[in-house]
């Protein structure tokens, strides 16, 4: 596996920044503190003009990524940890003024919690890719006074099953969290297509299935659930990489959930609300 890390950690006044490729190691610092930037952050966190968004990842870039770019060379994978608030920031969608393209149409970009966890992941990957792959495909599309439908994802959950020999499609209405968490147990992928969202805790969200308020997969299932075989959970639903950041733990999320539960790789996982009408892949790998 061919790829550069990028480690960042935020200190008081400056971030420092540590470039490993597969044939050297650098220690950079960078001259900023995190205050500095985060305007731009939550600025391209925002719903807002295409032109004040491109401003805002423009600066980030030049003021995350610029120095180092010589340190990159021609790397084709990035693998990107970030540390406290720059966890905020999806990396694929940077812009570099200078070569006029956004980062993700220079390179694939990973995001890891940590390097070790990385390479664990790794390993994983390769242990779980052995055989034939399983495929549950959710399909969570219905709607509800809490939820619009997605008749898009509907067709999304139904498209992607055959692509697979081996696929099941689970009608989130259908099925309950012990349920579901018995399906994934014997599986290698799962691809939820429907919505997250926001129950008793409000800093949390969930995978909704159902309308019914039993019909949910939380963090905390997901977390605790075994899944020896699962090697690939694909999230296509709104702020599944969204939640709280603890300085010790980084942020706490769906996403990272999974990567609890000794999931390897996790594709589309977002920041951000989507359109309703949709359930389009994002662009956020971890």
């Amino acid at each position: 596996f061919d790829a550069t890390l990028i480690e960042y950690r935020v200190l008081r006044e400056t971030i420092v920044v540590w470039v490993i490729a597969p044939d050297a190691f650098h220690t950079h610092v960078l001259p900023v503190s995190i205050g500095e930037i985060e305007s731009a952050i939550a600025a391209v966190e925002s719903p807002a003009q295409e032109s004040m968004v491109r401003a805002n990842a423009s600066f980030l870039y030049d003021v995350l990524v610029r120095r180092i770019e010589p340190l990159l060379k021609d790397a084709e994978t990035l693998v990107i940890v970030p540390d406290d608030d720059l966890e905020r920031i999806a990396y694929s969608g940077l812009y570099d003024r200078v070569q006029q393209r956004w980062l993700l149409d220079r390179c694939a970009t990973f995001v890891a919690p940590s390097a070790e966890l990385f390479a664990q992941s790794r390993r994983r990957w390769n242990e779980r890719s052995t055989r034939e792959d399983s495929v549950v495909v959710v399909r969570a599309a219905a709607g509800s006074l809490d939820a619009a439908a997605l008749p898009e994802a509907a067709r999304e959950a139904q498209s992607i099953a055959g692509l697979y020999r081996n696929a099941r499609v689970i009608d989130g209405a259908r099925t309950t969290t012990g349920s579901l968490l018995r399906e994934l147990h014997e599986s290698s992928v799962l691809q939820f297509v429907g919505h997250t969202v926001v129950d008793a805790d409000p800093s949390s969200r969930t995978l909704r299935l159902g309308e019914s308020q039993q019909a949910r997969l939380s963090m905390a299932d997901v977390a605790g659930a075994a899944l020896p075989g699962m090697r690939l959970v694909y999230l296509s639903a709104c702020e599944t990489d969204r939640g709280p950041i603890l300085k010790s733990e980084g942020s706490i999320t769906l996403a990272r959930s999974f990567f609890a539960a000794g999931v390897p790789v996790l594709v589309g996982t977002t920041l951000w609300s989507r359109k309703s009408g949709s359930a389009d892949p994002p662009t956020t790998p971890s």
